[in-house]
């Protein structure tokens, strides 16, 4: 993207982890993390949602969607309710109803209105 002096935004990077994800290309989603590091561009909600997104769809350990959500908290970052949903559906798939209970009364806590369902 730098070729022609054009610079990736945020907005622009989410909007390609999406399509990536619709498509199921999940390790380019990895190279464009990479590029994100690179240029310190900060992880704002859509990039984390997209990042659980990917491991929803890997059918990874359901930790490391939590330890995504935990770092966004500690970032000063507010979950949306698009992220709430993906947890908690991650949760119920795993079968930990606790967990999924726990991120629902935490989205009713902060006033998030998500379908929980798919």
């Amino acid at each position: 993207m730098d070729r022609n002096s054009v610079k990736a935004n945020t907005k622009t990077l989410v909007t390609w982890l999406d399509g990536l994800n619709r498509e199921e290309k999940l390790e380019d989603i990895e190279k464009v993390l990479k590029l994100m590091e690179k240029y310190m561009i900060k992880s704002r909600i859509g990039v984390y949602n997209a990042r659980i997104k990917r491991l929803l769809r890997l059918g990874k350990n359901v930790e490391e969607a939590k330890a995504l959500y935990d770092e966004m908290l500690s970032r000063g970052r507010n979950p949306s309710s698009q992220t709430y949903r993906l947890l908690i559906h991650m949760f119920q798939e795993a079968r930990n109803v606790e967990e999924a209970t726990r991120l629902s009364n935490s989205m009713l806590k902060n006033q998030q209105n998500a379908y929980i369902n798919r």
